[in-house]
């Protein structure tokens, strides 16, 4: 957790206001066996969604305003491996001074399928996910609504900023106070999978019902 809060808040001081969408490529992964995809993502924004389908489909954008950045988006690749169930992304070849580059990610994914996200920068979106969900971001926005019946657990960890967690219409209140991070819980639910979510500067909010 640490060493991701330190690497995202130097991509934060040097990214810059997207302008336009400059390389974007389709991915198709077979999830025949998977049963956690596991993401590594540094910096842009990240769209997660549940769906009725059979593969793990990625739509990367790469938006770049800069001169210095157009010449690295051929070294920005999406790395994959898959073994023993397990799906393995990752954003490779952002660059340690990526000024103006953003790499965003829309990914689609089989229902029952975990998910295990390390983010960096930007801001994040979950949707219809029924598996497991652990999720450490660095600096951001993070907006989750899953069922509340596929849940036993939601854990929401937050460094600096403001939290909400929402169960069926009810709050959860945590030990937080003013802007100062703290832990949100709740251990009541009937399902059968875990959320947990740990953001170093930004907001979380968890939504199950």
């Amino acid at each position: 957790m640490r060493k991701i809060f330190g690497i995202a808040v130097v991509a934060l001081a040097l990214a810059a206001p997207l302008f336009a969408a400059d390389d974007v490529e389709q991915h198709r992964f077979d999830a025949a066996g998977v049963k956690l995809v596991r993401l590594d993502h540094p910096v842009g924004e990240l769209e997660i969604v549940g769906a009725s389908v059979n593969a793990v489909e990625v739509r990367m954008e790469i938006d770049c305003d800069s001169r210095s950045c157009e010449r690295q988006i051929d070294d920005i690749r999406l790395e994959s491996r898959s073994k023993n169930g397990e799906l393995r992304l990752a954003v490779d070849g952002y660059p340690t001074f990526g000024k103006g580059m953003s790499v965003n990610l829309e990914i689609r994914v089989p229902h029952g399928v975990a998910l295990a996200i390390e983010h960096g920068v930007g801001e994040i979106s979950i949707d219809g996910v029924d598996g497991d969900i652990e999720l450490e971001s660095g600096v951001g926005e993070v907006d989750i609504h899953a069922s509340s019946k596929s849940f036993r657990s939601a854990e929401i960890e937050l460094g600096v900023g403001e939290s909400e967690l929402t169960v069926d219409g009810t709050s959860v209140k945590g030990d937080s106070f003013l802007f100062v991070g703290g832990e949100t819980e709740w251990h009541k639910g009937r399902g059968e999978s875990r959320l947990k979510v740990e953001v170093g500067v930004g907001e979380a909010t968890v939504r199950l019902d």
